[in-house]
């Protein structure tokens, strides 16, 4: 999508990497015969955004989390490395990386361990470690709506599937058995999660009603 936008509106793309003085010099590079500008922007846009401030990164990376790369966060990793090595937004950028995997999760039992490496992961880096930041509860409440909504897409399909073999059960005792199967699968799920996920309670609580 950058790319084409590249090619389409080369000083925007330049404009959106945080670069607006060369935002400027790419109206002068399109005027000149506009590929130069699309040149310069899909270099632009190669590089990932232009951001210095280890704040900056973080807050950025929540506003645009669906579009950010593996090669942005490979970048916004080498700036801060120079600049703030020591800075606690690594750990709140860490724990968003790690979750950019959300999407292709398909059990809870990868969901959880999914959760705690946010919190606690490699190097014990996390949101654990990110607590002083200005940022932690825009990134603790960011990543806890994210993974609650996944788990209650996760929870929506079992429950799909368990409807489906409840119908198809030919007698009410192995109708009973099959739900009360559905509702310790919930407990289970419910207790397996090492942190806490706000909001989780409701669900299962919700889902054992209609089970």
């Amino acid at each position: 999508m950058q790319y084409l936008l590249a090619i389409v509106l080369p000083p925007v793309v330049v404009w959106n990497s945080k670069r607006p003085l060369q935002a400027v010099m790419n109206l002068f590079l399109c005027a000149l015969g506009w590929i130069p500008g699309v040149v310069h922007a899909i270099y632009c846009a190669m590089r990932g955004p232009l951001l210095k401030k280890p704040s900056d990164i973080t807050r950025f990376i929540v506003a645009n989390f669906e579009n950010i790369s593996t090669s942005d966060y490979s970048n916004f990793e080498k700036v801060l490395a120079k600049s703030s090595p020591r800075s606690i937004e690594r750990d709140l950028i860490y724990a968003l990386r790690v979750s950019e995997v959300l999407p292709t999760i398909k059990s809870f039992k990868t969901l959880e361990s999914r959760w705690a490496t946010a919190h606690c992961g490699a190097g014990a880096s996390g949101l654990e470690l990110g607590r002083k930041s200005r940022n932690y509860r825009l990134v603790y409440e960011f990543l806890t709506k994210h993974y609650l909504n996944h788990a209650a897409r996760l929870l929506e399909t079992e429950h799909e599937k368990f409807r489906m073999k409840l119908e198809g059960a030919k007698t009410e005792k192995t109708k009973e058995k099959y739900r009360e199967s559905r509702r310790t699968k919930l407990k289970e799920i419910r207790s397996s999660f090492s942190y806490e996920l706000l909001g989780l309670d409701e669900l299962i609580t919700d889902h054992i009603s209609r089970a």
